[in-house]
């Protein structure tokens, strides 16, 4: 089966050069999905599930062409007749009000980090969480921001972001992003190869056919009542397959938060989530277009294949993004905390590192575990002469005069005073 998306990454490569398929993928997806605009659905025996997807790419700016690419996104999706874009950045009030007057609805940020700097602020109070209820397509939800109070009906939110490395990193370790389910909600894309100089092969006009044929699909969506939508069927053995992908998910979490990485064990959970609605799409996407047989959407194996293979892909490419963000992260801590030991004399206890850097006692162990492997400090114990007290942990940096008996044993008293 040759289906839309497969048809739009060809075209778009030829386009956007310079930018990553996995970027040119995310961004087709986002497209489908949007057009299907909450008048789909499939009954899965947990929960009602919606097709509407959101992702994030990261890339340096300027390499991987993230701007040709939300161009040529936004350029399709504009040509097929889809007109609910939300605003990119604008006030709470001016957001959910746009929301509200068109509730299943696309947004597209070129540079989500403007967003992500205000969640946590006091005028963007109320935004996250319509934000998050839209995700989840609510039938109706209130939210009163300072001057009015805005009713979202039959709520169904795509979204497609971008930002740099830099600019996303903080955001991405961010536990209240986390813990609200913001990130999770996410495919988050980094690329992984490097960024190509080939020069276009085609325009931008030469992507007209696939916004025709998207037309055609909006235009049988359209008439679809989003309070209504149609209850996609699947196709034989797509349950038990769906079931057997989500034990081993769960089963890969469980390892994870074992191992303390709670972040992707998250990512573990959801990925099957992820497969269910991209399946969900493809199979809507063919449905409309006459690709498929029957009076609703099914959503075949050859779909979930396709589902699984992409909320894979997704998944592997989160965990670079994540890993990079977090290799940052020791990279700038060890940095400080050896600083801070040459204006400290070059030593100082690890109680007074926990207090200085405000981590986790798990966080700062395994930073000086690497830098004890660098062979930058050591972490020596002492024990009081009167036996008396807690044994006192110090971390002495290596190769200065600091290391002298006087300063240690100095150290170790105001260590266990």
């Amino acid at each position: 089966m040759h289906m839309w998306i497969d048809r739009y990454v060809d075209s778009v490569s030829r386009v956007a050069t310079r930018t990553p398929a996995d970027f040119i993928t995310a961004s087709g997806l986002w497209i489908a999905s949007s057009v299907i605009a909450r008048r789909v659905r499939v009954n899965a025996p947990h929960e009602v599930v919606f097709p509407n997807l959101w992702f994030f790419i990261i890339a340096p700016s300027g390499l991987y062409g993230k701007t040709t690419l939300i161009r040529v996104a936004r350029r399709v999706l504009l040509d097929a007749g889809f007109d609910a874009l939300l605003p990119d950045l604008a006030t709470p009030e001016a957001w959910i009000e746009a929301l509200a007057s068109k509730p299943q609805a696309a947004w597209v940020l070129d540079e989500a980090s403007l967003l992500l700097s205000g969640l946590r602020r006091e005028y963007m109070l109320g935004m996250l969480e319509a934000v998050l209820r839209a995700y989840d397509c609510e039938q109706a939800f209130k939210r009163k921001l300072r001057s009015a109070e805005f009713v979202v009906r039959d709520a169904y939110l795509t979204l497609f972001a971008a930002s740099t490395p830099a600019l996303t990193k903080a955001h991405l370790r961010d536990q209240t992003l986390w813990a609200s389910g913001f990130w999770a909600r996410f495919a988050i894309l980094a690329a992984t190869t490097p960024p190509s100089d080939a020069p276009p092969e085609r325009t931008i006009e030469s992507l007209q056919p696939l916004s025709d044929e998207l037309r055609r699909a909006w235009e049988v969506f359209a008439k679809i009542d989003p309070n209504s939508p149609l209850p996609a069927q699947v196709g034989e053995g797509f349950w038990d397959a769906y079931w057997r992908f989500d034990r081993d998910c769960i089963a890969d979490a469980r390892r994870l938060s074992e191992l303390g990485e709670e972040m992707l064990a998250t990512l573990a959970v959801r990925t099957p989530m992820r497969a269910l609605k991209t399946a969900l799409v493809l199979a809507s996407l063919d449905w409309a277009l006459g690709e498929s047989e029957g009076r609703v959407p099914t959503i075949t194996l050859q779909h979930w294949g396709r589902g699984v293979e992409f909320a894979t892909r997704w998944r592997e490419l989160t965990e670079l993004a994540l890993d990079s963000a977090q290799r940052d992260e020791q990279d700038s801590l060890e940095l400080r905390i050896t600083e801070y030991l040459r204006e400290c004399g070059g030593t100082a206890s690890v109680s007074e590192l926990l207090r200085r850097f405000h981590v986790k006692a798990a966080r700062l162990h395994s930073v000086l575990a690497e830098l004890v492997d660098r062979g930058l400090v050591e972490v020596r114990e002492y024990a009081p002469q009167d036996g008396v007290g807690r044994r006192a942990r110090v971390v002495v940096l290596l190769g200065g005069e600091h290391e002298d008996e006087a300063s240690w044993d100095a150290l170790v008293d105001d260590a266990i005073a």
